[in-house]
């Protein structure tokens, strides 16, 4: 069971532009680098999360009662509310980004918003909408049987590294849920030579 493969094959750039597009990232590259850094944080959240049995149950409660993978039915339309949604708590990607970022949500927020050069409430829109988009794989992927308690972390923590060798750029963003704050992301992404995330 590979997310990645789930994400690639689900998730164009393309798409994850529109996705970035509606939340006020206009510049179809800046949205795509932005998209697949909140995809990163995201599966690293959820990583920690089902680390032990109690956070994995709790993911695959949440799978089981509200995401069924029907958002890849129309995931622009539905986003963008022109399509509704079969269940309402499917796009609730507030509550979703509460469960996985606690309250370190304006931490990472404000830290990915400096690493990308982007206005905090851009990452902010954008992490609310790919959320439940995140949510819809694991729930397409628990549908088809492939996710259980048993190997849920080992698949989320496979995932997020898979995302960093693919771009080793990208592993900075699991580094997000372990900063308080004070800045020195810019300073390790300068020191990676990434370039691309420090233009404004």
């Amino acid at each position: 069971m590979n997310i990645a493969d789930l994400i690639s094959q689900n998730l164009p750039n393309d798409l994850l532009a529109q996705i970035a597009g509606q939340a006020g990232i206009q510049d179809p590259e800046q949205g795509v680098h932005a998209s697949k850094s909140v995809i990163q944080t995201i599966l690293q959240g959820l990583s920690k999360n089902t680390a032990d049995e109690n956070g994995a149950n709790s993911l695959l409660s949440a799978l089981d009662r509200d995401h069924d993978g029907s958002i890849f039915n129309d995931v622009l339309g539905m986003l963008s509310g022109k399509t509704a949604a079969p269940n309402q708590n499917m796009l609730n990607g507030a509550g979703i980004l509460g469960h996985i970022l606690g309250n370190k949500q304006e931490t990472v927020g404000n830290n990915m918003g400096q690493a990308l050069g982007l206005d905090m409430g851009k990452i902010m829109s954008l992490m609310t909408m790919l959320a439940p988009v995140v949510m819809g794989l694991l729930g397409k992927a628990k549908a088809n049987n492939q996710i259980s308690t048993a190997n849920v972390q080992d698949i989320l923590s496979g995932a997020a590294q898979h995302q960093v060798q693919q771009n080793p750029g990208y592993g900075i963003f699991g580094k997000l849920l372990d900063q308080d704050g004070d800045g020195q992301i810019l300073d390790d992404i300068a020191d990676l030579g990434m370039k691309f995330f420090l233009k404004k």
